[in-house]
């Protein structure tokens, strides 16, 4: 969900929040004392953050054709849960839940027609840039597409 503030004519900046459900997550190795624990994905990942919107309108009218890109910088987080694999005695020292936080950019493009749009958008996540204790390299590279609606 994205509010939208009017910078100048074709210049926006967007502030909100998206939430994604994963659908084919994969589990993480975590680093505890010398061992490496398997933490399995909750599927849901969340992200907070500012877009730079340029709009380019095709006639007078602002709901008719246009094209759009947006530029995105924020916070987003991935929720993770100790894997059922592993006894209760072993998770006694553990968290039995860890969440990544880290620094996103996306870039977005964008199609829009009388308040219907359809977008692609490809976005980085290096979440080992903070954390340490995870395997290395892990981090989300997402392309998605899409539509969306305009109120």
């Amino acid at each position: 969900y994205w509010l939208r503030n009017r910078l100048a004519k074709n210049n926006y900046l967007d502030y909100g929040l998206e939430l994604n459900f994963l659908e084919k997550p994969r589990a993480i190795a975590y680093r505890y004392a010398d061992s490496l624990i398997q933490f399995e994905s909750s599927r849901v990942g969340l992200k907070l953050g500012f877009r730079y919107s340029l709009v380019w309108y095709k006639g007078s009218n602002p709901d008719g054709f246009s094209l759009e890109s947006n530029s995105g910088l924020g916070w987003a987080a991935l929720y993770y849960k100790v894997s059922s694999q592993y006894p209760d005695q072993f998770q006694h020292d553990l968290d039995k839940k860890t969440d990544l936080h880290t620094l996103f950019v996306s870039q977005t493009v964008k199609v829009n027609w009388n308040r219907i749009g359809f977008y692609v958008t490809g976005s980085l996540q290096p979440y080992t840039l903070f954390y340490k204790k995870n395997e290395a390299h892990f981090g989300g590279t997402l392309i998605s597409w899409g539509m969306v609606t305009r109120f």
